[in-house]
């Protein structure tokens, strides 16, 4: 199973409306992310940490993750089109977490 976890880090916005609009996209990253994890050899669970920024205009750019081989890819499709409220000032940076756990 994958699950988004709860509390996104975020600088300048609300953490509930980050909450929202990565729910929002979050099958397209649960579709992505669920043969990767599946392709894994042995048993396993992890964290993937996924840092973005915000751009003035409210899109999520510049991602950067760890946690597992080969996601940066998945986050990025996934996430790509998540569009959050504008920044008071500038530019804002998110962070959030997805668990994972290989099936038993």
């Amino acid at each position: 199973p994958i699950t988004m976890l709860n509390d996104p880090l975020v600088t300048r916005i609300s953490n509930t409306a980050a909450e929202r609009a990565l729910r929002r996209t979050w099958p397209q990253a649960e579709s992505c992310l669920t043969p990767l994890v599946a392709g894994l050899r042995i048993r396993s669970a992890g964290i993937i940490r996924i840092h973005a920024d915000i751009s003035e205009r409210g899109r999520l750019q510049n991602f950067e993750s760890s946690g597992l081989k080969g996601a940066d890819i998945c986050v990025k499709q996934a996430f790509d089109s998540t569009r959050l409220r504008t920044p008071d000032t500038g530019r804002a940076k998110l962070t959030f977490e997805i668990a994972y756990r290989t099936a038993e």
